[in-house]
């Protein structure tokens, strides 16, 4: 299974969007500059954790698996029709 690059992963968009959705109530004043860094402490705790699951755990027979599932899904769609 290849891993992804840091800047290609879904993990990384997801933390910059919460991180942007965040900046909003923070820059009006909705929310302390206290919550504000312990919830971007979060996400960005949140994202390194994610990005070790997913290499720790990544083996090669990762294609074959999912290829497998695919060839599954295929003839199960195969026998509704």
């Amino acid at each position: 299974m290849e891993i992804k690059s840091g800047k290609k992963t879904s993990e990384l968009y997801v933390s910059i969007i919460s991180i942007i959705i965040l900046l909003v109530p923070a820059l009006t004043g909705m929310i302390s500059a206290d919550t504000k860094a312990i919830v971007i402490g979060i996400i960005a705790c949140a994202y390194v954790i994610g990005r070790v699951i997913v290499k720790k755990t990544a083996t090669k027979n990762d294609d074959k698996i999912v290829d497998a599932l695919g060839l599954l899904v295929d003839k199960l769609e195969s026998k509704k029709n």
